[in-house]
Protein backbone atom coordinates (compact mmCIF):
# COMPACT_ATOMS: atom_id res chain seq x y z
CA UNK A 1 0.00 0.00 0.00
CA UNK A 2 1.34 3.69 -0.54
CA UNK A 3 1.34 6.67 1.80
CA UNK A 4 -1.58 8.61 1.33
CA UNK A 5 -1.34 11.27 4.26
CA UNK A 6 -3.36 13.46 6.12
CA UNK A 7 -1.28 16.88 5.46
CA UNK A 8 1.86 17.52 3.14
CA UNK A 9 4.12 20.26 4.77
CA UNK A 10 6.52 20.01 2.13
CA UNK A 11 4.90 19.27 -1.35
CA UNK A 12 8.83 18.73 -3.16
CA UNK A 13 9.98 16.57 -0.77
CA UNK A 14 6.86 14.57 -0.39
CA UNK A 15 7.35 14.07 -4.44
CA UNK A 16 10.82 12.88 -3.67
CA UNK A 17 10.14 10.46 -1.50
CA UNK A 18 7.40 9.09 -3.29
CA UNK A 19 8.58 9.15 -6.63
CA UNK A 20 9.79 5.82 -6.83
CA UNK A 21 6.30 4.43 -5.84
CA UNK A 22 4.73 6.74 -8.27
CA UNK A 23 6.87 5.40 -11.65
CA UNK A 24 6.30 1.25 -9.85
CA UNK A 25 2.66 2.24 -9.98
CA UNK A 26 2.33 3.52 -13.16
CA UNK A 27 2.87 0.46 -15.40
CA UNK A 28 1.25 -1.67 -12.92
CA UNK A 29 -2.12 0.43 -12.21
CA UNK A 30 -5.21 -1.27 -13.71
CA UNK A 31 -6.02 2.09 -14.89
CA UNK A 32 -4.87 3.04 -18.07
CA UNK A 33 -5.32 7.15 -17.42
CA UNK A 34 -2.07 6.67 -15.68
CA UNK A 35 0.06 5.27 -18.02
CA UNK A 36 -1.45 7.79 -20.81
CA UNK A 37 -0.72 10.50 -18.51
CA UNK A 38 2.82 9.54 -17.90
CA UNK A 39 3.93 8.31 -21.23
CA UNK A 40 1.62 10.44 -23.34
CA UNK A 41 0.79 13.61 -21.37
CA UNK A 42 -2.81 12.77 -21.42
CA UNK A 43 -4.69 14.81 -18.79
CA UNK A 44 -6.75 11.69 -17.01
CA UNK A 45 -10.46 11.79 -16.73
CA UNK A 46 -12.03 11.74 -13.19
CA UNK A 47 -12.18 7.89 -11.95
CA UNK A 48 -15.85 6.38 -11.65
CA UNK A 49 -14.54 2.77 -10.80
CA UNK A 50 -17.30 1.48 -8.31
CA UNK A 51 -14.16 0.58 -5.99
CA UNK A 52 -10.56 2.02 -6.09
CA UNK A 53 -7.58 0.26 -5.80
CA UNK A 54 -5.28 1.82 -3.13
CA UNK A 55 -2.43 2.41 -6.02
CA UNK A 56 -5.01 3.94 -8.10
CA UNK A 57 -5.49 6.02 -5.68
CA UNK A 58 -1.71 6.95 -4.63
CA UNK A 59 -1.52 7.82 -8.20
CA UNK A 60 -3.95 10.28 -8.58
CA UNK A 61 -3.11 11.82 -5.06
CA UNK A 62 0.10 12.04 -6.23
CA UNK A 63 -1.00 13.77 -9.62
CA UNK A 64 -2.50 16.26 -7.63
CA UNK A 65 0.05 16.79 -5.68
CA UNK A 66 2.48 17.58 -8.40
CA UNK A 67 0.29 20.01 -10.02
CA UNK A 68 0.49 22.30 -6.74
CA UNK A 69 4.07 21.96 -6.92
CA UNK A 70 4.40 23.31 -10.31
CA UNK A 71 2.21 25.85 -9.64
CA UNK A 72 4.65 26.79 -6.50
CA UNK A 73 7.21 26.77 -8.94
CA UNK A 74 6.02 29.21 -10.78
CA UNK A 75 4.95 31.20 -7.83
CA UNK A 76 6.64 34.25 -9.29
CA UNK A 77 4.19 34.98 -11.83
CA UNK A 78 1.02 35.16 -9.65
CA UNK A 79 3.10 37.58 -6.93
CA UNK A 80 3.88 39.32 -10.60
CA UNK A 81 0.11 39.67 -11.14
CA UNK A 82 -1.07 40.17 -7.83
CA UNK A 83 1.10 43.02 -7.74
CA UNK A 84 0.01 44.34 -10.72
CA UNK A 85 -3.59 44.20 -9.26
CA UNK A 86 -2.44 46.38 -5.86
CA UNK A 87 -1.33 48.82 -8.39
CA UNK A 88 -4.60 49.41 -10.08
CA UNK A 89 -7.10 48.26 -7.78
CA UNK A 90 -8.65 51.21 -7.41
CA UNK A 91 -8.99 51.78 -11.15
CA UNK A 92 -12.33 49.74 -12.79
CA UNK A 93 -11.41 49.66 -16.01
CA UNK A 94 -8.06 48.90 -15.65
CA UNK A 95 -9.17 45.94 -13.21
CA UNK A 96 -11.28 45.03 -16.23
CA UNK A 97 -8.04 44.58 -18.47
CA UNK A 98 -6.12 42.82 -15.82
CA UNK A 99 -8.71 40.41 -15.73
CA UNK A 100 -8.68 40.31 -19.46
CA UNK A 101 -4.67 39.74 -19.15
CA UNK A 102 -4.54 37.15 -16.52
CA UNK A 103 -7.62 34.28 -17.63
CA UNK A 104 -4.68 32.05 -19.18
CA UNK A 105 -3.30 32.27 -16.00
CA UNK A 106 -5.86 31.69 -13.54
CA UNK A 107 -7.03 28.49 -16.17
CA UNK A 108 -4.03 27.06 -14.85
CA UNK A 109 -4.64 27.44 -10.87
CA UNK A 110 -8.33 26.92 -11.34
CA UNK A 111 -8.12 23.27 -9.72
CA UNK A 112 -6.30 24.52 -6.88
CA UNK A 113 -7.88 24.45 -3.28
CA UNK A 114 -6.02 24.40 -0.21
CA UNK A 115 -6.92 20.83 0.40
CA UNK A 116 -6.62 17.78 -2.35
CA UNK A 117 -9.50 15.45 -2.79
CA UNK A 118 -9.25 11.92 -3.57
CA UNK A 119 -12.67 9.96 -3.87
CA UNK A 120 -11.48 6.55 -2.41
CA UNK A 121 -14.95 5.14 -3.12
CA UNK A 122 -18.00 5.83 -6.01
CA UNK A 123 -20.64 4.04 -4.38
CA UNK A 124 -21.31 4.74 -1.29
CA UNK A 125 -19.32 8.37 -1.99
CA UNK A 126 -16.01 8.90 0.07
CA UNK A 127 -13.33 11.04 0.22
CA UNK A 128 -10.12 11.36 1.37
CA UNK A 129 -9.02 14.73 1.73
CA UNK A 130 -5.16 15.88 2.25
CA UNK A 131 -3.96 19.34 3.74
CA UNK A 132 -1.30 21.15 1.71
CA UNK A 133 1.13 23.85 2.77
CA UNK A 134 -1.10 26.90 2.81
CA UNK A 135 2.49 29.36 3.48
CA UNK A 136 3.34 27.96 0.08
CA UNK A 137 -0.05 28.61 -1.37
CA UNK A 138 -0.58 31.88 0.01
CA UNK A 139 -0.25 34.00 -3.01
CA UNK A 140 -1.58 31.56 -5.66
CA UNK A 141 -4.69 30.94 -3.56
CA UNK A 142 -5.08 35.06 -3.23
CA UNK A 143 -4.62 35.48 -7.31
CA UNK A 144 -7.27 32.91 -7.62
CA UNK A 145 -9.75 34.75 -4.92
CA UNK A 146 -8.95 38.40 -6.41
CA UNK A 147 -9.72 36.99 -10.06
CA UNK A 148 -12.42 35.18 -9.22
CA UNK A 149 -13.82 38.12 -7.36
CA UNK A 150 -13.80 40.46 -10.49
CA UNK A 151 -14.33 37.79 -13.23
CA UNK A 152 -17.17 36.97 -12.19
CA UNK A 153 -19.01 40.60 -10.56
CA UNK A 154 -21.53 42.13 -12.41
CA UNK A 155 -18.74 44.97 -13.59
CA UNK A 156 -17.16 42.71 -15.82
CA UNK A 157 -20.15 41.01 -17.23
CA UNK A 158 -21.00 44.37 -18.87
CA UNK A 159 -17.26 45.48 -19.77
Amino acid sequence: MNPIPEKIEDLGEWINQNKNNYLRNVDSSICNKWRDYYYYNETPLPCCCKIRTGDCIFLECFYKVEYAKELVDNKKLYISALNSYKAIQHNSAAIMEWVIDNEALYNNVIHLNPQIRVMTQLYPHKSHYIKLPQQELKEILEFKNVFIKHFYSEEYENY
